[in-house]
């Protein structure tokens, strides 16, 4: 096994857990205000949704800690916070680096999941209640900023933080970072935008079309025999959640060449998104929106297009790999070697035990 050390926490690292954070607790503050807000207009049922949808991410969150001996990640987030700094001033690379990245993974993968599962099918209540109600409050336009931003930074963060962990990978600069946001931004837009204007005409239904993709992607992870939790009863719980996030986003689960099950994926989710358009554009009731109907229409088109595009760019052209030419592509399972996974060196019993347990699960995931 390798014995380098790990690369020096940069300044961007430091942005990065920095921007999370605030983002975090801006979200956070976010919800407080949307929950009260909805329950002192007397909209209980929507004050209850709003903190069902927060209660159901911790539970998930917590549920998914105990297959990996995670702690309380909220309070772990400003520790990772604090340890990044300290690992940026540090002018030598070293063991502390490590630990550094650790944590920073661990908060960036919580964080992703909290996203998808909470601040997701917030921001499609919230533009669902606004064109209901053909209004808007101070509160909303705050809500919806957040959280397409978070969105889409919690993709980039999680892809930066990953890695990061993974020693022998090559990072994203400062351009490749923006344009990965960029096409996850375009790409998230369309999709949120598709479900809500679906959801604007059908309601309930939504819930049908939710429930019968997430059984496709459930059984898609099922049938790529993930195995990323240490307590194999919670397998099939890790699953589900992956399933959830396939429902809005990609996500890599599995071994192998990348490629194949990614435009299989995007393939699949640009048809379905088109249904959904098509569904409200020739099935919807007459509403505020009809006044907006080929710019909502087009607007999709062109933020999936878009999205499809720059993404193509990213691996043409700004993927690390590309920038850094002396770096060997191989389709082999990220962070292999004669057998063996590349990591870090564990300087510390528990924490870097459950770090090198888990960097053979994730080593995958890089694509």
């Amino acid at each position: 096994m390798l014995s380098c050390l790990a690369p020096r926490y940069r300044l961007l690292d430091v942005v990065f857990a920095l921007w999370g954070t605030v983002a975090f607790l801006g979200d956070l503050g976010i919800d407080v205000w949307s929950a009260v807000t909805y329950y002192r207009a007397g909209r209980t049922v929507l004050a209850l949704l709003h903190f069902g949808l927060y209660v159901l991410s911790s539970f998930v969150l917590q549920l998914l800690s105990c297959g990996w001996f995670w702690v309380d990640w909220e309070t772990w987030c400003l520790h990772s916070l604090e340890v990044g700094i300290a690992a940026y001033k540090r002018s030598e690379s070293s063991h502390y680096q490590e630990y550094a990245y650790f944590l920073t993974h661990d908060i960036s993968m919580m964080r992703l999941i909290e996203t998808f599962l909470e601040n997701t099918p917030q921001l499609i209540l919230v533009l669902y209640i606004i064109i209901q109600q053909e209004t808007i409050h101070l509160f909303q336009y705050f809500s919806i900023a957040i959280s397409f931003i978070c969105i889409s930074w919690a993709i980039l963060d999680y892809h930066q933080s990953l890695r990061l962990f993974l020693k022998d990978k090559e990072k994203l600069n400062f351009f490749s970072s923006f344009i990965y946001f960029l096409w996850n931004f375009f790409l998230i837009s369309a999709r949120i935008l598709c479900i809500t204007l679906f959801t604007v005409t059908f309601h309930w239904m939504i819930v049908l079309h939710f429930v019968g993709l997430w059984l496709v992607f459930f059984l898609w992870a099922c049938l790529q025999k993930t195995d990323f939790m240490k307590r194999k009863l919670l397998e099939p719980f890790y699953r589900a959640t992956v399933a959830a996030i396939l429902y809005f986003s990609w996500f890599n689960i599995a071994d192998g060449r990348t490629i194949h099950r990614c435009i299989f994926y995007h393939t699949f989710i640009t048809i379905d998104s088109l249904l959904l358009l098509l569904s409200w554009k020739y099935l919807k009731f007459p509403s505020i929106l009809d006044h907006y109907e080929s710019l909502f229409f087009w607007l999709a088109v062109l933020l999936t297009a878009l999205g499809l595009i720059i993404r193509m760019f990213y691996y043409k052209y700004v993927h690390p790999n590309v920038v850094k030419e002396t770096k060997k592509v191989s389709d082999e399972t990220d962070g292999m070697v004669e057998g063996k996974f590349r990591m870090f060196v564990a300087t510390a019993k528990k924490p870097y035990k459950i770090q090198n347990e888990r960097m053979a699960h994730l080593a995958h995931q890089i694509y």
